[in-house]
């Protein structure tokens, strides 16, 4: 709670200041600031590690909503505790936060999880020889009849591991490592992605 002249103001904390407290203990903000660089001289206010555990936070508490209505979740939020105290709700709205994602999406996405999600688990001396590995799929609404020309995930029909046939997916392979079961590594797959080829090449990648 916090005065402003004779006006109180309420803002809601709940789990959240937790789920920060662990992002700033990890230092996700510094790795993804350390890949990508914001051009200040263009404008850029909030900083791609900001961002990131903006949507982070806005995604365990706001998960079914859209992009834009990200700005609207944190309205009550104490925002300055949890992200900065020159950041404020104005600032996280969907050009701020799309940017981000076409930013991670040019560094790499499975790039960027594995380096950072390596670089913790050696810090927190979480690795060993185990891995698990599985892919899970996600099914789509729309018609996504594009042709898409860089290497992101086509979305199309396949085997649907979540019980949807009729509509279109694309899949994801995960591996975690260690008897925390740290996830070090996360690649999307087109929809029709076979786990018995699957499995071999990113074996080999990882």
């Amino acid at each position: 709670m916090s005065f402003s002249g004779e006006n109180v103001v309420s803002e809601h904390l709940g789990h959240l200041g937790l789920v920060a407290g662990v992002i700033n203990d990890l230092g996700i903000i510094d790795k993804i600031d350390s890949r990508l660089e914001l051009q200040e001289h263009k404008g850029g206010i909030v900083s791609y590690g900001r961002r990131v555990a903006a949507m982070v936070i806005n995604g365990l508490g706001f998960m079914n909503s859209r992009l834009s209505m990200t700005s609207h979740y944190f309205k009550d939020k104490p925002v300055a505790q949890l992200l900065g105290d020159e950041i404020t709700a104005e600032h996280l709205n969907d050009d701020c936060l799309g940017r981000a994602l076409d930013k991670i999406a040019e560094y790499g996405v499975t790039k960027l999880y594995s380096e950072i999600s390596f670089e913790i688990a050696k810090e927190k001396n979480l690795l060993s020889q185990r891995m698990h590995m599985d892919t899970t799929s996600f099914s789509l609404t729309g018609r996504y009849d594009v042709e898409i020309e860089d290497s992101s995930p086509v979305p199309t029909y396949g085997y649907s591991k979540d019980h949807r046939p009729d509509l279109k997916q694309v899949m994801m392979s995960l591996i975690q490592n260690g008897e925390a079961n740290i996830p070090l590594w996360m690649e999307p797959l087109d929809g029709n992605t076979s786990d018995t080829t699957s499995f071999h090449k990113t074996v080999h990648r990882v």
